[in-house]
């Protein structure tokens, strides 16, 4: 499709505009002669073409302006095809150029007497229009591709998250939801001809949570229509101005598969792949099968690298938890200052270097699955006493939140010190000993 058959809506309103004013009869055609916009009578309908050889044409082919008084009598016209019956007492034909190429032809013709002396007495005005009428149909022309290429990007952009396996809801900076994407629309039973309120969308609860956090950062997970989902609220920022909020809901139970998934791949370790002749081996390895399919917490004591880690693996994945997340932290790797956090998880801002999002914690990702501390005996004391309250009350509070955490994982722990001795030398606490075993 040309250029000007893209735009002949807004030429036909620009020829009505001038022949209101001017009285004047207006048609233009595009290079292929063909009529794209008319205030002629039907005689000469839109689409028909204009005749070969006429001043239209060769206006096309020398790119010149032509002002003729009797079409029929000026030899510009001899070779037209129409000559013979021709209407038009006066002709003006301009040609329209964009980025130095000839895209059609304006024509102001006359074809009563009125309209013939108007345009003989205005003529030297008329021949001048042609620097106008291009800059007009210029802008028109870029306001024209610019938005389509606004309206192919907005399409392209909607294609793209109508894609994601993840919710997508986009609101303005007074929290109405402006956009939503196919699969918020079915997992949360958005009526699109109908968009609800946000803060009936997603409960009052979490909409004042969300304004707590300034729309910024992760919530959850929280359940909406019967599926868990974590929201992370992104800014959108044109110009360092924000101009509205993009929420994007994941599936809990998905994120949690797809790290259990991840897990299962490159860690499945079960008991048959603990082999070995010494007799306490074996001992081991019967009292750990013995166990695994209960809840209760475990204490592997072994020197460092005997395999705690193997049978604590092999231990989960014989338990009826198998399928729930299993990971593994070494107490003794973790700086003191970041133990907390790394357990428990934190809130934005809540120390130089945070994430702006927050993160969660070990016990909080695998909060229904096992927990394994590898080296407990050298978590310190004050981190014993916060971690023996999150066994006992089955919840954690991030560092710097208020909302408690509900979690309940299965606690294996691993040390090669002897914690009866560190118990004596108060570097550990006896009370955490019992929930570990």
């Amino acid at each position: 499709m040309n250029i000007l058959m893209n735009i002949k809506h807004e030429l036909q309103h620009i020829i009505e505009a001038m022949h209101a004013v001017t009285n004047v009869d207006i048609t233009i055609v595009d290079e292929s002669l063909q009529r794209i916009a008319t205030t002629v009578n039907e005689e000469y309908s839109l689409g028909a073409k204009a005749p070969i050889y006429s001043a239209f044409h060769k206006c096309i082919m020398t790119g010149e302006q032509y002002f003729l008084e009797n079409p029929k009598e000026n030899p510009i016209c001899f070779d037209c095809e129409n000559v013979q019956s021709c209407k038009e007492l006066v002709e003006l034909c301009i040609p329209i150029k964009f980025n130095g190429k000839i895209l059609g032809v304006i024509g102001m013709c006359a074809y009563d007497e009125k309209a013939r002396q108007n345009l003989l007495m205005n003529r030297e005005s008329f021949m001048n229009l042609e620097s106008q009428l291009v800059n007009i149909i210029s802008t028109v022309i870029s306001e024209k591709k610019i938005m389509k290429m606004l309206e192919y990007s907005s399409s392209e952009l909607m294609t793209l998250i109508n894609s994601l396996n993840e919710g997508i809801i986009i609101i303005n900076n007074n929290y109405e939801i402006i956009n939503t994407n196919n699969y918020a629309n079915e997992k949360l039973n958005i009526n699109t001809s109908k968009i609800p309120d946000l803060w009936n969308l997603l409960s009052e609860k979490l909409y004042n949570n969300l304004i707590s956090k300034n729309f910024i950062g992760e919530v959850g997970p929280v359940k909406l229509n019967n599926t868990e989902f974590v929201i992370n609220a992104y800014p959108i920022m044109v110009k360092d101005e924000r101009e509205g909020t993009v929420l994007v809901l994941s599936d809990f139970n998905k994120m949690k598969e797809s790290v259990i998934e991840s897990n299962r791949k490159k860690d499945i370790v079960t008991f048959d792949d603990i082999v070995g002749e010494s007799e306490a081996l074996k001992q081991a390895r019967r009292e750990a099968i013995q166990v695994a399919d209960s809840d209760a917490s475990i204490l592997i004591l072994g020197e460092t690298g005997t395999g705690k880690e193997v049978f604590a693996r092999a231990i989960h994945n014989l338990s009826y938890r198998k399928n729930e997340v299993f990971m593994a932290i070494n107490c003794g790797a973790i700086p003191e200052n970041l133990i907390e956090s790394e357990l428990f998880g934190y809130e934005k801002g809540s120390f130089t270097g945070a994430s702006v999002t927050g993160n969660p914690g070990k016990f909080e990702i695998c909060k229904d699955g096992t927990l394994f501390l590898d080296e407990i005996g050298e978590l310190p004391l004050s981190m014993q006493v916060k971690l023996n309250r999150a066994l006992e009350e089955k919840e954690i509070l991030r560092v710097g939140g208020n909302n408690p955490i509900k979690v309940n994982p299965r606690i294996i722990s691993a040390t090669h010190c002897s914690l009866a001795s560190m118990v004596e030398n108060n570097l550990f606490k006896k009370d955490y000993t019992t929930d570990l075993m």
